[in-house]
């Protein structure tokens, strides 16, 4: 794809390329916005094949679109980690304390529970730890999800928008990100 050199009103020159045509560069010298050429008066200059155009300054809907971008997928990735199921809760208290039970003491809360068609009794700590992790693990997993979902719908219509009005339109930056 060939390239070709735009001056700027400080003697240097920046490097454009044919899909820049009308729009604007910015000389990499002073930092100057230059006015590119249209693609028919652009055509009409020298080329220079051999050297390495300077990249497409950014506009302040691609930055935008960018880090709505960017925090979707922190915001997803981080639902996906916090939003994983606890660690099992483990079995062999319950099997020491089953163990340890006569058969006496095996059938009376056998009945009790059956009477009572469901087994009565407090949470244990680690029970109450687990539940509260997973409640918790639960609101931010959502909560990130959330986040992700709108950052993502943010960047969509950001880009979107950008390629509504034409890349030129738009404002550069007046820095490199």
């Amino acid at each position: 794809m060939p390239v070709y050199k735009v001056g700027c009103e400080c003697g240097s020159a920046a490097l454009v390329r044919p899909a820049q045509a009308g729009n604007s560069a910015v000389c990499p010298a002073c930092g100057r916005t230059i006015q590119v050429p249209t693609l028919r008066h652009l055509v009409r200059m020298p080329a220079e094949p051999s050297a390495e155009p300077a990249s497409a300054p950014r506009t302040h809907a691609a930055a935008l679109a960018m880090v709505f971008a960017a925090i979707s997928l922190v915001s997803f990735v981080g639902s996906l980690i916090v939003g994983s199921p606890p660690a099992p809760v483990p079995v062999e208290p319950y099997r020491a304390a089953f163990d340890s039970m006569n058969d006496g003491q095996i059938h009376s809360a056998w009945v009790d529970m059956m009477s009572r068609n469901r087994v009565y009794r407090p949470p244990s700590p680690q029970e109450l730890t687990v539940q509260r992790r997973f409640k918790i693990a639960t609101v931010a997993a959502g909560g990130l999800r959330a986040l992700a979902a709108v950052a993502a719908v943010v960047a969509i219509a950001v880009g979107a928008w950008r390629l509504s009005c034409g890349r030129g339109q738009s404002r550069q930056l007046s820095t490199k990100l």
